[in-house]
């Protein structure tokens, strides 16, 4: 009941605080947790790397996150890397501009374009496929600003 409460917690948004402890669980429940708690703390640090200014750092850590996301099939969750990972290639495109360097990151201007088209085309497919969802089992619902 407690793990399913922070998921639930996690998937709207609800969660800010340190990751709790779950007590009485067994030990598959303390993997799922634990595998949580790392990806939460993954996420957390490349946030902190790309408003640091550390893009490379923000990238690398992001495309780790879409991995482990994509391997454990949370569709929302590789939405959301999807699209950081998005605006990490925006950032590098801007600051490639301002600054007239023809690569950051070893990418060059046109791959720093591909993958920040791709990354956001597939953020704006996975939010298509959750809303289809939500219409197919409840039609019209206020669930549309929480998935």
């Amino acid at each position: 009941a407690q793990l399913c409460a922070l998921v639930t917690n996690i998937n709207r948004s609800h969660f800010n605080a340190e990751f709790p402890e779950l007590l009485g669980g067994s030990y598959e429940v303390d993997r799922v947790r634990s595998t949580f708690e790392r990806l939460h703390l993954l996420l957390m640090a490349a946030n902190s790397m790309f408003f640091a200014g550390q893009l490379s750092k923000a990238y690398i850590t992001l495309h780790d996150a879409l991995s482990l996301f994509s391997k454990l099939e949370n569709s929302k969750a590789v939405g959301i890397a999807n699209n950081n990972l998005g605006n990490v290639m925006l950032t590098l495109y801007r600051t490639m501009k301002k600054t007239s360097a023809p690569s950051l990151c070893g990418m060059s201007h046109h791959r720093v374009v591909s993958k920040g088209t791709s990354y956001f085309q597939h953020s704006i497919d996975a939010g298509e496929a959750a809303l289809k969802q939500i219409n197919d089992t409840e039609g019209f619902s206020e669930n549309y600003l929480i998935f």
